[in-house]
């Protein structure tokens, strides 16, 4: 097991934004959390990753209590994540970023270039690109890439398909497929139930901060629960969604 979150509960004032979920996520798998907007995805991320405090639980990380050590410390470790809106130097390079994310990796000079080569034709970019001039879309790409490097145990991605193109969302899954295939952990957040759901092991479904259902991907559209979240009825009797 590379990751075993308990019990964690974050409140906003007397709102409980995550109330007592569990998630486990072990070597080669990934791990789809999906559920409607303010439905608490991100903020379990927030708490798992150390972005956020959890108000109550536990951590673990490879099998040490990692719950009161700051992001940083974790990403030392093996832990990356990404964010909905991309968290990049908007005047360095493409290049740049890449050497950053690679700068603790322990390569060679010329196993560093071959690397950054391989990346930058993964995500299809210029090297000398600047962040802030890239399109969204690409600035999403980037980010991903970087939230990587060879000692990365397992990462968090959040929302990563929203705002690529189908061509791009196909170059995306071949990137996150080698990262399974490596070895890596990935818990991966969407808020659609549709969107590439088949490219997972588990899935976890939340509403109103709640787990209310963790299973096969194929499980996951006959949950009784999930569909009244996700379809229900309007007065007109069209779905909500």
């Amino acid at each position: 097991m590379i990751l075993e979150a308990k019990g964690i509960t974050k409140r906003f004032g007397g709102l409980v934004a995550v109330n007592a979920v569990d998630l486990k996520g072990e070597k080669g798998e990934i791990v789809r959390i999906i559920g409607p907007n303010g439905s608490g995805k991100t903020t379990l991320v927030n708490c798992i990753t150390g972005f956020l405090k959890p108000d109550a639980g536990k951590v673990l990380f490879d099998g040490k209590d990692v719950t009161s050590l700051p992001m940083h410390r974790r990403v030392k470790m093996g832990l990356g994540r990404t964010f909905q809106v991309p968290e990049l130097f908007p005047m360095l390079t493409v290049e740049e970023h890449l050497r950053i994310s690679l700068s603790e990796a322990g390569l060679k000079d010329d196993e560093m270039e071959r690397e950054i080569d391989a990346r930058v034709s993964m995500i299809d970019l210029r090297k000398d690109a600047i962040a802030k001039d890239l399109p969204f879309g690409d600035k999403k790409k980037l980010a991903l890439i970087c939230s990587v490097t060879p000692k990365t145990k397992i990462v968090f991605l959040d929302e990563v398909a929203a705002g690529l193109s189908p061509e791009e969302q196909k170059r995306e899954i071949k990137f996150i497929r080698s990262l399974q295939e490596s070895g890596v952990a990935i818990v991966w957040v969407e808020h659609l139930i549709h969107v590439l759901l088949n490219e997972v092991n588990r899935v976890i479904v939340m509403n109103q901060g709640k787990k209310i259902f963790e299973g096969p991907p194929e499980e996951v559209v006959k949950s009784k629960e999930v569909l009244e979240v996700y379809i229900g009825e309007s007065p007109y009797g069209n779905p909500k969604v």
